[in-house]
């Protein structure tokens, strides 16, 4: 969250619902790992669904220009975050020649 504060300099009037958006999301995610009755394949689909939700009630938050901040932010499972596809850290990959 303090990341995300810097980066996207959050009003303190956004700082709350941000904060409220991620929890109540973060909470979702955690619930659909650990139910073990959702089929794997059924996951990846209600976890693209939570995503964006997410990030619709984000955009109704932010400003346009946080927004496309925001989506380029490296965040966990997407490359460049942590856990992202290919393994490799911000900056770590091919090298230009």
């Amino acid at each position: 969250m303090e990341k995300m504060t810097d980066e996207l300099k959050l009003t303190d009037a956004q700082k709350p619902k941000v904060k409220a958006v991620l929890e109540a999301a973060d909470k979702k995610r955690r619930e659909l790992f650990t139910d073990s009755s959702v089929p794997r394949d059924q996951r990846r689909e209600k976890m693209q669904a939570l995503m964006d939700e997410q990030n619709k009630q984000l955009k109704d938050i932010l400003t346009p220009e946080q927004y496309q901040k925001w989506e380029k932010m490296p965040r966990p499972g997407r490359p460049g975050g942590p856990g992202g596809a290919g393994g490799e850290k911000k900056g770590e990959g091919a090298k230009k020649e």
